[in-house]
């Protein structure tokens, strides 16, 4: 059986695209901005966010507990 020219010969190397090098975008980004953990700072979240997750938590318990009703019935 005759082999055809693509058959006999290895594909040419991928050349890189023009412009996209993404070890370069890395090193553009700005610097993140600085995180204030201070006692007073991470209670004045914890406040806000206290009423919120007990929504949170009581809408799933009662989720949980109509899909254990429709399960068992």
């Amino acid at each position: 059986m005759n082999k055809t020219h693509s058959d006999r010969t290895a594909p040419a190397p991928a050349e890189p695209t023009p412009g996209h090098n993404p070890r370069r975008q890395d090193l553009e980004k700005p610097a993140a901005a600085s995180i204030n953990l201070s006692p007073e700072r991470i209670t004045e979240g914890a406040l806000t966010t206290t009423d919120l997750m007990v929504g949170i938590l009581a809408q799933t318990e009662q989720t949980d507990q109509l899909r254990h009703w429709g399960i068992n019935e």
